[in-house]
């Protein structure tokens, strides 16, 4: 269902891009049943340009939460603040839906492990808006916003590239 999205995230990728700091890296993956890393971590700001070019089609399933929780296990040695910014138009079908409990047990794991590398979870889902439960309760609890657009996705990275660059610790 993202194939004919592919073209425009790419393209709004790059606006976000152009937001980085000298300091900043970044590391570009796609996750469909799998999590495949395109670009290891790089300061360059043309690797990952390059890179989205790799991206490729839209295939197989959601599966948000292993794809989280993957690049969590990438980013955690690494200092300093980290965001990871999910793009998906689709639910997570790859929870077990039919046991509550260990879902629920998966998710505070994953949420712990957020909280202790100082993750937060944005989501951006291109098109209308609808529920979506429960990555969207997950982003909210690790510090994140979950953005809806119908429109100009360029936009939209520029503005999360200005809100990524205005955020601080005290």
């Amino acid at each position: 269902s993202m194939g004919t999205q592919i073209r425009k995230v790419r393209e709004a990728a790059r606006a976000l891009l152009t937001r980085l700091r000298p300091e900043d890296e970044i590391m570009v993956a796609k996750f469909n049943d799998q999590v495949t890393v395109l670009q290891p971590f790089t300061g360059d700001p043309a690797d990952p340009d390059r890179t989205l070019r790799r991206v490729g089609r839209a295939w197989g399933g959601t599966a948000i939460f292993r794809a989280v929780e993957k690049t969590l296990k990438d980013v955690r040695s690494r200092p300093g603040r980290k965001i990871i910014l999910v793009v998906s138009d689709g639910q997570d079908n790859d929870l077990d839906r039919s046991q509550p409990a260990l879902q629920s047990l998966y998710l505070q794991d994953l949420l712990r492990l957020c909280l202790r590398t100082g993750t937060t979870v944005y989501g951006i889902r291109p098109g209308m808006a609808s529920s979506w439960l429960p990555f969207e309760g997950f982003v909210e609890q690790t510090g994140g916003r979950l953005l809806y657009t119908g429109g100009d996705l360029e936009r939209l990275f520029e503005r999360l590239g200005e809100e990524f660059m205005s955020q601080y610790y005290l």
